[in-house]
């Protein structure tokens, strides 16, 4: 009797609506991107988005190398 509980509540539907899920996706996509021309309005919010990306980029890649050096010892 147990198990027929069990997969009675395993095939019950339960969650989110994926209606009201797409709706607020599309809520928080359009804030996103209110606040994203905001910010990028102003030419000094741009120039420092730019040298962060750039800043994220380098270290990226300084990261990477290293973890390729160690990599190849351990290999070798």
């Amino acid at each position: 009797m147990t198990k027929q509980i069990q997969k009675k509540k395993i095939n019950k539907k339960s969650g989110v609506n994926p209606v009201a899920a797409a709706f607020t996706g599309l809520i928080i996509g359009a804030g996103a991107a209110v606040a994203g021309a905001i910010v990028l309005n102003d030419k000094n919010n741009r120039e420092k988005i730019a040298t962060a990306v750039t800043d994220v980029n380098n270290n990226v890649k300084k990261t990477m190398d290293k973890a390729e050096k160690k990599v190849k010892k351990i290999l070798v």
